[in-house]
């Protein structure tokens, strides 16, 4: 099971992307035939969710989520492993290099169409692991990438 749908609200002149998801933005303008708005997380200023899912904290594990760029992954994977009290693992789109033996790697969910497809199984994983930390690689913020991203972000705001 992927990433949720994309929600788009389509009362106004001009559609607007209430929450990203399955569909890409370009696959959306290419359908609509016109760019289309992205207000991701706008109402929450207001404390109202337009949609499901728009809440700042949502889609978490039990395991606090850290996000990691791939260049900082071994210095965040070793501050992991040191403050936490219990197993730590780590989520990327690929194998990486110089990671700590007691990290726990995750299968890679591969390029962001993939990483949308396995994210929940991934995290769901996690918590089967009784992992307290997973560290997160998120992928490029572009096409299915942008939901990704976003479901992750929320995810470490749930755990912080």
């Amino acid at each position: 099971m992927g990433v949720e749908s994309t929600i788009v609200d389509l009362t106004a002149e001009v559609p607007v992307v209430l929450r990203t998801g399955g569909i890409s933005i370009d696959r959306l303008e290419e359908v609509l035939g016109h760019v289309v708005e992205v207000h991701v997380g706008a109402e929450l200023s207001k404390g109202e969710a337009r949609a499901p899912g728009m809440l700042e904290a949502h889609y978490a594990p039990e395991a606090r989520i850290i996000l990691s760029s791939e260049n900082d992954v071994v210095d965040v994977v070793i501050g992991a492993l040191a403050s936490s009290t219990g197993p730590v693992g780590l989520l990327a789109g690929t194998v990486l290099v110089g990671l700590p033996e007691d990290v726990i790697e995750l299968e890679p969910a591969g390029n962001a169409d993939d990483y949308a497809a396995v994210l929940y199984s991934r995290l769901r994983q996690a918590d089967r692991l009784g992992l307290s930390v997973l560290v997160c690689v998120p992928p490029p913020n572009v096409g299915l990438g942008l939901a990704v991203n976003d479901r992750l972000r929320r995810a470490a705001a749930s755990s912080t």
